[in-house]
C-alpha cells in the first residue's frame, strides 16, 4: 500500500481524521460519516451492515454491554433474524461480526466476563479408546460384508471420530465452525474411514470462477456447497478391489438432509 504525505497511510489519516470528527458530531451523523468515506460496503459474515444497524449495536451496547457479549449477540440474531441455513441462530458468527467491527474502531465491546477457556496456542485433545483395534484389515472387498456409514456428529461416538482424526489425520483435528457433519464409515463393526463436511468458506476464488456464479448467485445458493473438511482412510486397511470409500460422494440426498439437522 503506498504512502501519502507525512509518511502517513491512508488507514493511518483515515483513523486521525474520524477521531477529530467525532468529537465534533453526534454519534447517528459520525457513524454514517464513516460509511460513506470506506470505499467498500461493510460485508462481514454475509450480511450488510448499515448506519441503522450500528446505531442499533451502540445502543444494545450502551444499555445491555453489562450482560455480555453472548447475550448481545443473541439478541441481535433474534432482531435481524439471522440465520443458518438451517433455521438455527448464527450467534458464533454473530459475535465474530461485532469482534470485526471493533476491529474497525466503529464499536467498543465490553470486557469478557469470563476469561476464555482456549488461549493462543491451544489444541484440540483427542483420545481414543485404550481397546481400539489396529490390527491390520486386509482382503477383497467382495469377501466383506457392506460397509455402514454413519452420521455421528452430536452423538456418543463423536469422540471417537475426533479421536480418530486426531491421531491419524496429517493435519490433526480442528473443531470447525459452522454447520458440520462427521461420518465414520465401518466394514464388521470396524472403522475404515472418517469423513467430516463444514460449510462452505464465503468466498474461494477458483471454487467461484469454477461455478461461474457472481455475488448475488453467491450469496443466494452458497447454502448448497459443503467444504470437505476431513477425509481419512486409516492406515491399517488394505482392502482390495474397490475400497467402497467412494460410496460417500454418492450421498449428497442425505447431506441436504442432514445438514438441516445439525444446529452449531
Amino acid at each position: 500500500m503506498s504512502q501519502i504525505s507525512g509518511g502517513q497511510r491512508p488507514a493511518e489519516r483515515l483513523k486521525e481524521n474520524s477521531i477529530f470528527i467525532k468529537k465534533r458530531l453526534p454519534s447517528c451523523i459520525f457513524v454514517s460519516y464513516l460509511l460513506l468515506i470506506m470505499e467498500k460496503e461493510i460485508r462481514i459474515r454475509g450480511r450488510i451492515i448499515t448506519p441503522t444497524d450500528l446505531e442499533l449495536i451502540r445502543h444494545r451496547l450502551h444499555t445491555e454491554g453489562h450482560l455480555g457479549r453472548t447475550h448481545l449477540s443473541q439478541t441481535l440474531c433474534r432482531l435481524w433474524d439471522f440465520r443458518q441455513a438451517n433455521g438455527a441462530y448464527r450467534e458464533i458468527a454473530c459475535r465474530d461480526l461485532l469482534r470485526q467491527l471493533e476491529q474497525r474502531g466503529l464499536i467498543v465491546l465490553p470486557a469478557l466476563l469470563k476469561k476464555p477457556s482456549r488461549k493462543p496456542g491451544y489444541r484440540n485433545h483427542t483420545v481414543l479408546p485404550q481397546t481400539f483395534d489396529t490390527s491390520p484389515l486386509q482382503g477383497r472387498f467382495d469377501h466383506f460384508a457392506v460397509p455402514t456409514i454413519e452420521l455421528v456428529s452430536r452423538t456418543a461416538k463423536e469422540k471417537f471420530y475426533n479421536g480418530l482424526i486426531g491421531a491419524y489425520h496429517y493435519l490433526g483435528y480442528g473443531q470447525g465452525t459452522g454447520e458440520q457433519l462427521k461420518y465414520v464409515i465401518a466394514l464388521e463393526a470396524r472403522p475404515l474411514a472418517a469423513i467430516g463436511f463444514l460449510a462452505a468458506a464465503w468466498r474461494v476464488a477458483c471454487r467461484d470462477q469454477f461455478i461461474g456464479w457472481d455475488d448475488q448467485a453467491r450469496r443466494k445458493n452458497l447454502a448448497l456447497v459443503v467444504n470437505n473438511h476431513r477425509f481419512l482412510i486409516l492406515p491399517w486397511v488394505n482392502i482390495t478391489n474397490g475400497l467402497p470409500i467412494k460410496q460417500v460422494y454418492l450421498y449428497p440426498r442425505d447431506l441436504n438432509f442432514h445438514q438441516r439437522c445439525q444446529t452449531i
